[in-house]
């Protein structure tokens, strides 16, 4: 078998291919890195979210201050009231729109979750009902 000499533009040839081949492949790399690296910090972003939602609605004092809006509500006007473990259900009738918002207010600064909202309207009057959970 007959070997032939490589010549000085071959080797250079061959020398600038695996240079690109190894630039190319270290940008990809960096690339992913930088994926991974974002992602990493949107998943701990996340857990950290998680984690303050956990620490306000597992707070104590929610179910003493949904008694006091019971409390605010006239007994004329409160149809239902129910508190059950984590949950709450609430009718009343025969309310004004002052009295409407300011519930309204006072529900939507507590950490609930709404899963029922209803307001129905007659005339001037309002009816509530509302299902909550936290």
């Amino acid at each position: 078998m007959k070997r032939v000499p490589l010549s000085p533009g071959t080797i250079m040839l061959g020398a600038l291919l695996v240079m690109l081949l190894g630039w190319g492949f270290k940008s990809y790399e960096a690339a992913r890195m930088d994926r991974v690296a974002a992602e990493v910090r949107r998943t701990q972003e996340r857990l950290r979210q998680i984690g303050q939602l956990r620490q306000l609605w597992d707070a104590k004092g929610i179910p003493a201050q949904l008694r006091h809006i019971q409390e605010s509500i006239p007994p004329a006007k409160n149809r239902g009231f129910s508190l059950k473990r984590r949950s709450l259900e609430l009718k009343a009738a025969d309310l004004e729109g002052r009295e409407l918002n300011r519930l309204l207010g006072k529900l939507g600064a507590l950490p609930l979750q709404v899963k029922h909202l209803a307001i129905l309207r007659d005339k001037d009057r309002y009816e509530l009902e509302c299902k909550c959970v936290w």
